[in-house]
């Protein structure tokens, strides 16, 4: 019981208790780990973590949860997500990632809520309490709308998760990609007729700058800011050639402006590395670099095909990484080079993209995922180990969701 100058307030202890506690990661091979350990935690905040015995000691009276055939660990945080129910689920089956997409423009439109919430139950169900949200309107209808931003972070603030509200941005090529803009160059080999349809189509998903940014600024000073104690806003352009320069530089405006990240998919097939060479002569991630985008507050989602050059310049600007390796694999995307990016210095978080291996959105089958398959043969190589692949799944999907030190760890004062 506690008094706050006007009335007593009642504050919810309890000892949260497991034969093994895992604190935090501290480093490639070392982690914290307490035997027969407790947190003790009120209303969301972590107050202390020790010895069970200790702390039953001293606070006799508060509820215990779990017992000593628990683990107590940070909830995981998944940092490259999108839709609930999975493409192959709406039938769109697996193949080469531009194929693929063309496949899933026929699905039917799903409640934002319904949908997101459908995802948040199974990421629930298999120990993810964060994740960045990257949701896409899809193709044909605006990229941004207040309403729809509505519904997903309902869906979120229902189910108790914290979320990280991301919506997807495109202004050209992102059906058909081009250095000229493919869309257009596509439309010009249609029969008149269809060749409008077309351009109306895609017209009313690729909005100018001047429409797109006070819709966005409206979403950051409703969600974001650290208005809400579960909720992060960050800008997501949906890759470097779906995006106009113009577009990226506002994007990254307007993160600044509101304090917040970015994550942006980067590199994930080849083609999408050789359309950097043939429209700029060098990789889409230098040419971020050109525009003064990089930084600490960067996420570049896939990075399959990131170049020695690419992870030399993650690692000097503070660039984040998120590993999707399941999505990468199903999608016949490639194996990002995880090894080279840690052995850079470059921090890496992960995520279950759209779908996962199996559907499900089960961050620790992700996680055994990520730790075999790195495994390169011979004794030269060394591959990401446990510790390593369980921060990622943690403190670093915190930093790169917008979280930072609020969550990711189990020690006093960070959220419970």
């Amino acid at each position: 019981m506690a008094w706050d100058g006007n009335q007593e307030v009642l504050m919810a202890y309890s000892l949260v208790r497991g034969k093994y506690v895992i604190s935090k990661v501290t480093g490639p091979n070392s982690a914290v780990v307490i035997s027969d350990g407790a947190i003790l935690q009120q209303d969301g905040q972590i107050i202390e973590v020790g010895g069970y015995q200790d702390l039953r000691s001293r606070y006799p009276n508060e509820e215990i949860i779990g017992s000593s055939n628990y683990v107590v660990m940070p909830g995981l945080v998944n940092d490259h997500f999108h839709v609930g129910l999975t493409p192959f689920q709406m039938g769109a089956p697996d193949l080469p990632l531009e194929m693929w997409m063309l496949a899933r423009i026929g699905a039917r439109a799903i409640d934002p809520y319904l949908d997101q919430l459908y995802g948040a139950v199974q990421m629930i169900e298999s120990g993810t309490t964060t994740v960045q949200a990257i949701h896409s309107a899809g193709r044909g209808v605006a990229p941004v709308d207040m309403a729809v931003a509505d519904k997903v972070v309902k869906a979120y603030q229902d189910s108790g998760m914290r979320v990280s509200y991301a919506p997807s941005i495109a202004d050209q090529n992102s059906m058909v990609a081009g250095a000229g803009g493919g869309e257009e160059d596509f439309a010009a080999q249609m029969p008149g007729d269809l060749a409008e349809r077309y351009r109306s189509f895609m017209a009313r998903s690729y909005w100018p700058v001047a429409d797109v940014m006070p819709i966005l600024e409206e979403i950051c000073f409703k969600y974001g800011n650290n208005r809400h104690e579960r909720v992060q806003v960050v800008m997501a352009p949906s890759n470097v050639h779906r995006c106009t320069d113009e577009m990226l530089v506002a994007l990254k405006d307007m993160a600044t402006r509101h304090q917040t990240g970015i994550h942006i998919h980067l590199q994930e097939t080849v083609y999408q590395k050789l359309f950097g060479l043939q429209a700029w002569n060098k990789t889409p991630l230098q040419h971020l670099n050109d525009l003064g985008f990089l930084g600490p507050e960067i996420t570049c989602g896939h990075s399959v095909w990131a170049t020695d050059e690419d992870i030399a310049l993650m690692a000097a600007t503070g660039t984040n990484v998120c590993h999707n390796a399941s999505s990468n694999l199903r999608l016949q995307s490639g194996i990002a080079p995880i090894g080279k990016i840690l052995a850079a210095g470059v921090r890496v978080a992960m995520g279950s993209d759209e779908a996962g291996i199996n559907d499900d959105k089960d961050l620790f089958q992700e996680m055994r995922m990520v730790l075999k398959l790195h495994r390169v043969p011979g004794i030269e190589h060394t591959p990401p180990t446990s510790y390593q692949v369980l921060e990622m799944a943690t403190v670093n999907g915190a930093y790169a969701s917008m979280f930072g030190d609020r969550i990711g760890t189990l020690e006093a004062g960070k959220r419970a």
